[in-house]
């Protein structure tokens, strides 16, 4: 399941289909490098499934209680942006939830979570 994801974000097809789609909402409008240079870092996203996440949180020095099964690392300066997928008693939807996030949220929100997941679903349903 991991390498289905890995492979369909690296993937021409893909690709295109993003760059379609921010063009749309766009209304057409020529797309920037700007938009080129999201699509190559999307394909460079590496997806890692971990045992375990633990993590942290606090807010002006208070903990906050929680747990997650995901985790996003972005480091923006070299343009490294990886998610972290707890593993065990994970489901694909899981993941899939995890990858469209990520990729929603490079894309500025111009290829919004419903359409991605569609886009993922159509190609490899469950």
């Amino acid at each position: 399941l991991l390498l289905t994801f890995r492979n369909l974000i690296r993937s021409e097809e893909f690709a295109t289909g993003l760059l379609r789609v921010m063009s749309h909402k766009l209304n057409g409008e020529p797309l920037g490098e700007e938009h080129k240079s999201v699509v190559q870092c999307i394909q460079q996203l590496e997806i890692c499934c971990v045992r375990k996440i633990e993590t942290q949180l606090t807010f002006r020095g208070s903990k906050i209680s929680g747990g997650t099964k995901m985790c996003h690392l972005d480091d923006d300066k070299s343009k490294l942006h990886v998610v972290f997928h707890q593993k065990p008693n994970s489901k694909s939807e899981d993941l899939l939830t995890s990858v469209v996030k990520e990729v929603s949220k490079l894309t500025g929100n111009l290829v919004n979570d419903f359409h991605l997941q569609a886009i993922i679903k159509c190609t490899y349903p469950d």
